[in-house]
């Protein structure tokens, strides 16, 4: 595995929809790496609601939806949130 071969002053991103194998449960362990989840990663409804405000004044466009319904709707998933927005607004 190249991972060891790393210098210590760089950092490494591995995205993916499976946690990591058991091989990697010593860096876990050593909190040499760290695990972002769905909960991690999702946007409050406070946050969807501070998104859509920046696509609104970006765009110059309204949403169609409030930041409630649109965070229900997406389970706070960013992605979901901008896809949703630029669906209503096409």
């Amino acid at each position: 595995m190249i991972i060891p071969e790393i210098p210590g002053r760089v950092g490494l991103l591995i995205d993916s929809r499976e946690g990591p194998g058991a091989n990697l449960s010593r860096w876990r362990e050593s909190e040499q790496m760290a695990m972002l989840g769905a909960t991690e990663l999702s946007l409050d409804e406070e946050e969807t609601s501070s998104l859509i405000r920046r696509y609104e004044y970006a765009t110059r466009r309204r949403s169609p939806c409030d930041a409630a319904e649109l965070h229900a709707l997406t389970q706070g998933r960013a992605a979901g949130v901008i896809a949703m927005l630029r669906a209503e607004n096409s």
